[in-house]
């Protein structure tokens, strides 16, 4: 068998951890992060807003939060 046949297998076999550990990842962070669940926290929050207004506060609070969430995928692992 080819040097490449083994190092291409191994490269699969690398790409598809790779993969596998990205699905695990988005599924736990999903889980955490519930959106479904929290969509009618936020349309009883921001029920007297307009929809200009309820518009606003979804982009905010998508940018807070991924702020959060990029603070501590950088900054967790020296923190532990």
């Amino acid at each position: 068998m080819p040097a490449s046949v083994g190092n291409d297998a191994a490269r699969a076999n690398r790409e598809l951890t790779l993969l596998d550990k990205l699905i695990e990842e988005f599924v736990t962070l999903w889980v955490v992060v519930d959106p479904i669940g929290t969509i009618p926290v936020f349309i009883a929050v921001t029920a007297g807003m307009t929809a200009a207004a309820r518009r606003k506060t979804a982009f905010k609070a998508v940018f807070v939060g991924g702020c959060i969430l990029m603070f501590f995928l950088a900054a967790g692992q020296f923190l532990i």
